[in-house]
């Protein structure tokens, strides 16, 4: 694991940490720009919450429900640019982190996937690439702080060797525990053209790295509610699995049979959010009910749900036809 300290020129310097109370009148860590959004205030399910004529990607809760974590596709540069938001869960005004090194229009510089942790650290996949080339540049696996996220570690770089694959690209990612983090990531099967997936744990605190054994194949993984347990599904499953590290033996959660195959999923204690097609279904786990969240204002593809601790569930959702990707905002917290 890469152990040196970075402190690049094209993130915007923040506050504090301590003082992030959004839509509280102090100050936020993300300084560098501002953004009315003039969401939903009093938002049903579903309805849309941004207004990016271009790609909004990655949606992430911090771990209180303060606020959201994405990546959007900067409209103020022609360059396929993304940066970090974040937003409180209602909509509104959101604050931006957007690259501003002395070159960066030459270059496309993406942020993310993300995650912070409860503590307020910070992880994330940073990419830089010429334009019209298909090989980025520079692709790494960063974790810094939401307070000082100009500070960052590389845990390692893209394309990365591990435990004979070879993961080219990183698509989900979350905090198992403060020193535990997991990702979903991508490779390639030799000799085709073929793209598999498999989930990586990095532990800080070892420092150690490797594929988690049995999740080739996953179609996503997210926290299982402890910090040694992860939630997956697979492809061509109907039924969602949890499995400890320790003993590495998966249990099924819950069965989707006969509604069909869930693909993207989200957990909060015993409630399950899973894609399902072009659906969202809402699963208690604790009396097996099912309920299909629809609705004529639904897009008709959706994926990547996050699922808040105060109940909101916001995915991207956009059209079949390749279009922008907006946030989308299922139910609205509780509080």
């Amino acid at each position: 694991m890469t152990s040196s300290k970075h402190s690049p020129d094209h993130w915007i310097p923040s506050l504090a940490l301590a003082t992030l109370m959004l839509g509280c009148g102090r100050a936020d860590p993300f300084d560098g720009g501002v953004t009315d959004l003039d969401g939903p205030r009093q938002p049903g399910a579903p309805v849309l919450l941004t207004l990016n004529p271009l790609d909004d990607l990655n949606p992430s809760w911090l771990p209180d429900g303060s606020a959201l974590l994405y990546s959007f596709e900067d409209n103020a540069v022609h360059n396929f640019d993304q940066c970090l938001a974040l937003l409180p869960p209602e909509g509104g005004t959101r604050r931006e982190l957007c690259s501003t090194s002395a070159g960066h229009l030459d270059s496309t510089e993406v942020y993310g996937p993300s995650a912070a942790s409860e503590s307020g650290r910070l992880v994330y996949l940073f990419t830089q690439a010429t334009p019209g080339r298909p090989i980025p540049n520079r692709q790494e696996l960063r974790v810094a702080t939401l307070s000082a996220p100009q500070t960052f570690e590389v845990l390692h770089p893209l394309p990365f060797n591990i435990d004979g694959f070879k993961i080219d690209a990183v698509t989900r990612v979350f905090w198992l525990s403060e020193t535990r983090i997991v990702y979903e990531g991508s490779f390639g099967i030799p000799n085709t053209t073929t793209k598999d997936t498999v989930a990586v744990l990095i532990d800080l605190a070892t420092p150690s790295r490797n594929v988690i054994p049995g999740t080739t194949g996953i179609a996503s993984v997210v926290h299982g509610g402890d910090p040694d347990v992860i939630a997956f599904t697979k492809r061509g499953d109907s039924r969602v699995h949890r499995m400890a590290l320790t003993s590495g033996v998966p249990s099924v959660l819950h069965d989707f049979a006969p509604l069909g195959v869930p693909g993207d999923i989200a957990l909060q204690g015993n409630r399950l959010v899973a894609v399902l097609g072009s659906g969202l279904v809402d699963v208690d786990l604790a009396t097996g009910r099912e309920e299909v969240l629809t609705g004529p204002s639904a897009p008709p593809f959706i994926r990547h749900p996050a699922l808040s601790v105060n109940g909101a569930v916001v995915l991207e959702g956009g059209a079949f036809n390749g279009g922008p990707m907006d946030l989308w905002l299922y139910r609205a917290p509780s509080s």
